[in-house]
C-alpha cells in the first residue's frame, strides 16, 4: 500500500473552539513527516487525529485504506494496533517498571508466550538502550530515559507507523541529538512510517523527511529542509527564524 495515512477535509474541534479546519494531508509508506508550529496550534490534536484517537467534526481519516471515522469504537481500537505513539512527556504508567511498562501494550493488544512477550521487551529496552534499567520506576530514571522508554513502549507492537509527540520536550542539546538518531535508527531498522511533532528546527531538519506547520487552522506542508528554508510563507519564516513578531499568534 502506497498511501498509509490519509487525511481528507478534516476539521477537528472541542466545545466552541475549531483547531484544525478542511486539513488535506497524505502520508506515504516509508514516509517521515515532521510537524512543527507554535504551541497550542494543533500538532498534536492532528498526530492523535491520525491515531484515531480523537473523531473529526468532518472529513475522513484513512489509516491502512481504512477509514477511522466509518468504525465503531472496537473496531477502531483493533485498527490503531497497527499504529505506535510515543505520547506526549511519554505518559509513563508510574506504578510500573521500566520492563512493565513495555510489558503494557504486549498484554493489551498482542498474543504471546510468556517467553515471546520477555523476548519481545528486552529487544526494544536493548534497541533504546535501558535494558540494564530494567528493574526501575520511571521517577528514578532521568528525563531522557524516559524519553526512549516511551519511544521502546511505542516500538514494542512492532507497528508499521510510528507517531512522535514531541519526543525531544525538556531535553538538553545532547540528548536531543541521541534522541533524533535513535529514532532516525528505529526507523531504518524497522523500515517504518514515521510522524513526528517537533519545537526544534535541528531535529525537523535531521529527521530529513517533509515538513509541515500546523498553525491558524491550517496544515502546510513546506517541504524539505531547503524547501522549507526558502518557503515565501510569512508563518513559516517566524517560526524557523523564531521571530516573536508575525503573523503567528503563540500562548502566553
Amino acid at each position: 500500500m502506497d498511501t498509509v495515512i490519509e487525511l481528507k477535509n478534516v476539521s477537528v474541534g472541542f466545545g466552541n473552539d475549531l483547531i484544525l479546519k478542511n486539513v488535506n494531508l497524505s502520508v506515504k509508506n516509508g514516509d517521515t513527516l515532521v510537524l512543527i508550529g507554535p504551541s497550542g496550534g494543533g500538532k498534536t490534536v492532528l498526530l492523535k487525529t491520525m491515531a484515531g484517537i480523537y473523531h473529526p467534526l468532518k472529513g475522513q481519516v484513512i489509516c491502512e485504506g481504512i477509514d477511522f471515522t466509518t468504525l465503531t469504537q472496537p473496531e477502531r481500537y483493533k485498527l490503531a494496533q497497527h499504529l505506535g505513539m510515543q505520547f506526549q512527556k511519554s505518559a509513563l504508567f508510574d506504578s510500573l517498571t521500566v520492563y512493565e511498562n513495555v510489558a503494557f501494550p504486549l498484554k493489551e493488544h498482542g498474543h504471546f508466550s510468556a517467553a515471546q512477550m520477555d523476548e519481545r521487551i528486552k529487544e526494544c529496552l536493548n534497541a533504546v538502550n535501558l535494558s540494564s534499567s530494567a528493574h526501575l520506576y520511571p521517577h528514578e530514571i532521568s528525563g531522557g530515559m524516559r524519553q526512549r522508554l516511551g519511544i521502546a513502549r511505542a516500538i514494542a507492537m512492532k507497528p508499521n507507523i510510528v507517531l512522535y509527540d514531541d519526543p525531544t520536550a525538556g531535553l538538553d542539546p545532547i540528548n536531543t541529538d541521541k534522541a533524533v538518531e535513535l529514532i532516525i535508527d528505529l526507523k531504518q531498522k524497522y523500515n517504518a512510517t514515521i510522524i513526528v511533532v517537533t519545537h526544534s528546527m535541528n531535529a525537523a531538519y535531521r529527521l530529513n523527511g517533509t515538513i509541515a506547520l500546523v498553525a491558524n487552522q491550517e496544515v502546510l506542508v513546506t517541504g524539505d529542509q531547503e524547501q522549507t528554508k526558502a518557503h515565501p510563507d510569512p508563518r513559516v519564516q517566524q517560526f524557523i527564524q523564531g521571530k516573536l513578531q508575525g503573523p503567528l499568534t503563540f500562548e502566553s
